[in-house]
Parts: structure tokens; sequence; C-alpha cells
């Protein structure tokens, strides 16, 4: 259910199951949220956190009413414990990978149960903010780490701008993001994760779209990346949700190390975006494809040999760092969906070490390329040995 290294806590995506396979309270969004939200409380406490450390929380969910999407933030902020809510990032999909799913919750949390890890959270001037009852974090620092809710393109009002722009809202959403950055001492030359959910019908020219104006926000070194596209409008109307983690040093930018290896796939634009991204231990994987070197798929809609082409290419990345899939401590996989047999998932019963990490799997009807049946990302530690 999660994995810890010293004060950092992941946890995989929590859902109501019944432990039959089945989900124990079929299409009820709030009563699902309710136990996703005290299974993530009791797996944190599990690993020797609590609660109210919780930092960030990712929510994929069904909902397709900006009135329902906005009551189940509701719902969810009534469980967050202590004086600063974490950061959250909502991800609306037709569904999830059991019919009945309606909400599947993965999260991160750093112990702060000595006083020594405190947190803040980010308050730009004028900007965007949640609803009453479902106020979150925009963004919030805990030493080096900085997490940034996902941002859409709405100004200091909350309204919506661009519509049926997506081009224009990508970049209003960077904005919006590099100043919640700045409100917390940092900027987007520190973000090492991004990750965007954009409106898309899996071609290359949707992909193209967003990527143009996300990858060139960015300085090279850029952060990884992950980018996967929704089917349908996010109940506010957005086309674009962009999310973030950076890190910064008390003392300023933090030295980063890169792993490209060769032979490995590229996309099929230029790009900022990086492959594997070492800041001190930890490791940033942006997101993974069966692709080569010239941005083309490899076994085109074949998703068993794509998903070992995936998991070779993160072996290769780590190998770089002198790690193994052993050091993995967070995977989290976008699949096709319909695009295996037998209703299971691409990651299911694959092995990562002699221990699982943690794994959140979430369908989509399509990917971001053509032919592409998987993507996947995560973070490994570098072991003491080696450090």
């Amino acid at each position: 259910e999660g994995s810890r290294f010293d004060r950092l806590i992941w946890i995989a995506g929590q859902y109501d199951g019944n432990g039959q396979g089945g989900i124990e309270n079929p299409g009820r969004v709030l009563e699902q949220a309710d136990v996703a939200m005290n299974k993530i409380a009791q797996a944190v406490e599990s690993l020797g956190g609590r609660a109210a450390d919780i930092v960030k929380l990712v929510i994929f969910h069904t909902v397709a009413e900006v009135e329902g999407e906005q009551e189940l933030l509701r719902r969810i902020r009534s469980h967050i414990k202590g004086d600063v809510p974490p950061v959250i990032s909502l991800v609306a999909l037709p569904r999830l990978w059991h019919p009945d799913m309606a909400v599947l919750i993965k999260a991160v949390a750093i112990d702060n149960a000595d006083g020594k890890a405190p947190r803040r959270a980010g308050s730009p001037a004028n900007h965007w903010s949640w609803p009453r009852g479902g106020e979150f974090s925009q963004g919030l620092r805990c030493g080096e780490f900085v997490f940034v809710s996902a941002q859409s393109s709405k100004d200091g009002t909350g309204a919506l701008k661009y519509e049926s722009d997506i081009v224009s809202q990508a970049k209003l959403t960077i904005r919006n993001i590099a100043e919640v950055l700045d409100s917390l001492g940092c900027d987007l030359d520190d973000v090492v994760k991004l990750n965007t959910w954009y409106l898309g019908q899996g071609t290359d020219a949707d992909w193209r779209s967003a990527a143009a104006v996300r990858s060139s926000a960015f300085r090279f070194p850029g952060p990884g990346a992950t980018g996967v596209p929704v089917p349908r409008l996010y109940p506010d109307g957005a086309m674009i949700r962009q999310e973030c983690m950076a890190l910064r040093g008390p003392e300023g930018r933090l030295p980063r190390a890169l792993s490209w290896p060769l032979g490995h796939w590229d996309w099929p634009m230029r790009v900022s975006f990086q492959q594997g991204i070492r800041v001190g231990r930890l490791i940033v994987l942006g997101g993974q494809y069966s692709m080569d070197e010239k941005g083309l798929v490899v076994d085109d809609e074949n998703m068993p040999k794509q998903t070992d082409n995936t998991l070779e290419f993160i072996r290769r990345i780590l190998d770089g760092f002198g790690v193994g899939m052993q050091d993995l401590v967070e995977i989290t996989g976008f699949y096709k969906y319909g695009s295996i047999a037998g209703g299971s998932t691409p990651l299911q019963g694959r092995r990562f070490g002699a221990q699982l990490p943690p794994v959140t799997e979430a369908p989509l009807g399509t990917m971001g390329l053509e032919g592409v049946t998987l993507e996947v990302e995560g973070f490994a530690i570098v072991p003491d040995r080696i450090s």
C-alpha cells in the first residue's frame, strides 16, 4: 500500500474495494471517497506517519458536473487534519479500472511528528480560490520539497479564461504554476516533475499542441514530464490541468544529474523534458513510452510487449544512476482501457524487485500518442551504499 524513505511516504491509489474484487458502494462517489481517505490515513500511520502529515492528494474520479466535483472536494477536505491542508489534483475520467469505481486516490506525506518538517502554504496575491468548505493549498513547501496543486486557466476571480483555446489555457496554467512557486521562494527552473492532464482524443496533433507550450516554459534541463489525454472537458469547462513538484534548497537551486541512456526513446518533437533526474538521493522518472529514438511507436497497440519495453526503459534510466528496479518507491501507470485481455491492468503481477513498490493504475480512453497503450512514471531512492 505504501513505502517510506526518511520522512517521505508514498501511498498507492486507494479505493472502496470489498475484498472480493468488487466495490462496496457502487457508483456512490462520496461514500467511496470516505473509504479511500480512511485507507490512506491507515496506510500513512502504518508507516509511522500521521494523517496530518499528508502533503499531496491526487484524485482520479468520474464526476462530470462542476457541482459534483466541488462536493467531492468538500468531502475529501472533511478528512484533512492539521492547520495546513495538502495540495490536491483532480483528474476527471469517464471510468476507472472497475466499472463501479468512482474514486481512486493516491497520496504523498512527509512525517512531521517531531515538528522538524514544518510546512507552509503558498498564497499568491489575486490567485483563484477553492470553493467554500473545499479549501486546499495552492502550493505547499516542506523543506526542499515544493508541491503545486493542479492549476487550470482561471483568473483571480475564479473565472475560466480562453474557452476552447487549449494553447492559451496551457499558457495561463503555466503562469498560475509560476505564481504559486514564486510565493514559496522558487521558480520554474526548480521543477523536477510536471504532470499535464489535457483534453485530447489520442492524436499526435493534440499532444503536440499541449507539449509545445509546456515544454517551452522550461529551460534545459527541464523536468520529467507526464502528459495524458482526457476525452472530455473538465467539470468546470477547463481543457487542461497541470500540477508539479519542485525541489529547492535553503541556499538556492539544487544540482541535478540526468540519465538518458544511449538508444533511449525520444519524443517526436524537440522538448526540454528529461527522462530521469536525480536530486540528492531522489530519482524522478518522466513518463515512459514504448517508442524509438525517432519518436515512433514500437509494438503498435500491443500492450504486453509495450509494457515489457516501457519497464526496460525504466531499468535503463535507473541503471544510469547506478540503481535498480528494486529501488523504486512509487509507480503510476496510465493505460489504454481495453488493450489487455481479461480486464486486468498492465502492471498487475509485474515484479520490480524483492518488494513491490506502491503501484497506482488509471485507465484512459486513449493515450497521448497514436499506437501507444501505456505510460509509466515513478520515483526511486538511491541506497546508502552508493549515495
